[in-house]
């Protein structure tokens, strides 16, 4: 009789397990999914949350998606050398680096070289009116995305007027490098250097040749509108294989 008590309770729990594995079990693949939609997190970010895992630059990404973002409507120096490029870079890894960022588009989705064109958001900054305001970049615009034009500009100036960044610590002329869609146009603006085509680095180029024929056709050592010469000795990205 003893043994009885014994077993009894395993039996019952063993019963009410099964009827209640019964009930509960899912019945089909419909069912099964059901569940596993519900135990799985759901995201919550809309397609423009990125986050930024390298920071190349002061005006360029790179995502986790192993997409590069080139900021529109500025251009941060160069790391190769040029005068406040290490405080640009660094600031904008300050800013961005290992956070995730909410992109916005102009007109353009692209560049040529297939890099994303955005505008970039994190938390309350806007990052680019932050880096030209700051004086960690200067005012680039490049038609048709020239949606803050307006606000680069005036940051720009502040930062000019007030000695900010670059500009107490640079010898540049350069207010706005402006690309227009016909290089032979005159563009109006407050710059004393003009651009034609668009903004390239030494990042852009794979060698130092291909780079110095880059060079060389847009007028060499007496223009470098791209600023790939920077110790003016005539060679364009000399830090290139």
């Amino acid at each position: 009789m003893s043994n009885w008590k014994k077993v009894l309770p395993l039996f019952f729990g063993a019963l009410i397990f099964f009827i209640l594995g019964g009930i509960l079990w899912p019945k089909n693949k419909e069912d099964v999914e059901g569940i596993q939609t519900f135990l799985s997190p759901t995201p919550t970010a809309d397609a423009g949350l990125v986050k930024v895992t390298k920071v190349i630059d002061g005006d360029t990404v790179v995502l986790e998606n192993g997409q590069t973002v080139r900021y529109i409507g500025i251009d941060a120096p160069e790391t190769k050398g040029e005068c406040f490029a290490t405080e640009s870079t660094n600031k904008n890894k300050e800013l961005v680096l290992g956070k995730v960022v909410k992109l916005e588009k102009d007109v353009s989705e692209t560049d040529r070289y297939k890099r994303l064109l955005g505008y970039v958001y994190v938390n309350d900054i806007f990052v680019n009116d932050y880096l030209v305001r700051d004086g960690y970049a200067r005012v680039y615009t490049y038609p048709p995305d020239v949606k803050y034009k307006d606000k680069f500009l005036e940051s720009e100036k502040y930062a000019r007027e007030n000695n900010l960044g670059l500009w107490s610590k640079c010898n540049s002329t350069t207010s706005i490098r402006s690309d227009v869609v016909n290089p032979t146009a005159t563009v109006e603006s407050e710059s004393t250097t003009q651009f034609v085509g668009e903004d390239k680095d030494c990042s852009d180029f794979s060698t130092h040749e291909e780079a110095q024929q880059f060079f060389v056709s847009q007028g060499g050592p007496s223009s470098d509108p791209h600023k790939l010469d920077q110790d003016k000795d005539g060679l364009a990205c000399e830090s290139l294989p």
